[in-house]
This record gives structure tokens, C-alpha cells and sequence, in this order.
């Protein structure tokens, strides 16, 4: 069971070297260890967000499906109804009932 999960790969401090390397160039302390860490683990850091967009996509269309299924059961049971209001129908199903 998931208790709490983690919601950041980067810490601040993380952030904050590779941002001002990409801004102005500028190597900060640990920007060598860093560079070396994400190159070591660029490749499964990948994987783990390629999984993540697949499960939210997933979870995304399978919420849709289930509008969408509500939505076709909605219009057939309000046809359904229309059906039993017209014509003869209307009036045996009246009688019967």
C-alpha cells in the first residue's frame, strides 16, 4: 500500500544547479556529481516516466469510456421510454399495466 509518494525526482538544490547551468552555464558545487547521477540513471528515470503518462492516459481514457457508456445507456433508456409513450404500444403497455 502506497502511503505516501515521493512527487519530485529533482531536489531544489538539484533544480537550482541544472537551472543555472542551463540559464548562464555557471557549473555550482555538485553540478559533476549530479550530471554523473543522471546520466547513470537517465535511462530508468525514462522508463518511469514513459509508465506514468501510459497509466494516466490509460486512467484518462478509461474515465471516458465510462462517460461514454453512461451517456449510450442514458440516450437508449430515454429512446426506450420515448417508444412506450407512442402509439399503440403506449396504449397496450397502458392496459397491461
Amino acid at each position: 500500500m502506497v502511503v505516501d509518494m515521493r512527487s519530485y525526482i529533482l531536489t531544489e538544490r538539484e533544480r537550482r544547479i541544472l537551472r543555472r547551468f542551463v540559464d548562464t552555464g555557471e557549473k555550482l558545487d555538485g553540478f559533476a556529481v549530479l550530471v554523473h547521477h543522471l546520466k547513470k540513471h537517465r535511462d530508468t528515470i525514462r522508463r518511469d516516466l514513459e509508465l506514468v503518462d501510459a497509466s494516466l492516459q490509460r486512467r484518462f481514457s478509461d474515465g471516458l469510456d465510462e462517460v461514454a457508456d453512461e451517456a449510450l445507456r442514458r440516450v437508449e433508456e430515454k429512446e426506450k421510454a420515448r417508444l412506450r409513450t407512442k402509439g399503440p404500444y403506449r396504449k397496450a403497455h397502458i392496459e397491461t399495466t
